[in-house]
């Protein structure tokens, strides 16, 4: 989320947000683990409200974190370095190389 400012959480975005959640709250075994890397502290807020939506074992799942730094050991424990992206310390491309592709 770097680089994100709060005026992209606008009503329309929320609104989806909340569509997303009721679909993950029928089907909370399709999320294994979600890391959100370089949140920005309004997320955290944002976070605090939207996680009432969702069904504690979705919450569990879920990992914020400010920097990456923070997220690198989390992410070494579910994700093979032959599948992770270089930015993150994996073995595969790079971000912008995915992004292109």
């Amino acid at each position: 989320l770097e680089g994100v400012s709060r005026s992209l959480f606008t009503e329309r975005v929320m609104s989806v947000l909340k569509e997303v959640i009721k679909i993950l709250s029928c089907f909370p075994e399709v999320l294994s683990k979600l890391m959100i890397i370089n949140a920005p502290f309004f997320f955290s807020a944002i976070w605090i409200v939207l996680r009432q939506f969702l069904d504690a074992r979705t919450v569990q799942k879920v990992d914020i974190y400010s920097n990456k730094n923070k997220a690198l050991a989390c992410i070494a424990d579910h994700i093979d370095k032959h599948e992770l992206i270089k930015d993150y310390g994996g073995e595969g491309p790079t971000f912008r190389k995915v992004l292109h592709e």
